[in-house]
C-alpha cells in the first residue's frame, strides 16, 4: 500500500486503507483521529488510522483499547527520541575525551 505524501480525502482515505465510513466517524467521534476540514487528512493522521484498523479490525481492540495503545506508541516514540539525543550527546563526550 503506497504511503501518501500529502492531504487526502475523506474518500481516498476509505479506499486506500480499505476502510468504512463507519468506522473513520467512529474514530473521529472518540476524537483518535482528526481532520482539517480544507485540506483532508495530512500523512501522519492516514498512518494513525491504519494503526487503528489493524489494531481494531485484524487484533480486535476496541477504541478505547485503541486510544490506549495510541497513547503508548507515542510515549515510546517520545522516549526514544529522548534515548537516541543521550546516546549522540555521550558519543560526542567520548569522543571530545579522547582528544
Amino acid at each position: 500500500m503506497p504511503e501518501p505524501t500529502r492531504t487526502v480525502t475523506r474518500e481516498q482515505l476509505r479506499v486506500l486503507l480499505e476502510i468504512d465510513d463507519d468506522f473513520l466517524l467512529s474514530l473521529e467521534r472518540e476524537q483518535i483521529v482528526c481532520t482539517d476540514a480544507d485540506s483532508g487528512y495530512s500523512p501522519a493522521m492516514v498512518e494513525r488510522v491504519r494503526v487503528c484498523r489493524n489494531l481494531h479490525h485484524e487484533l480486535g481492540v476496541n477504541l478505547a483499547g485503541v486510544e490506549v495503545v495510541l497513547r503508548l506508541l507515542e510515549t515510546i516514540r517520545a522516549e526514544r527520541g529522548q534515548f537516541r539525543e543521550v546516546l549522540e550527546w555521550l558519543g560526542r563526550e567520548l569522543e571530545a575525551g579522547r582528544k
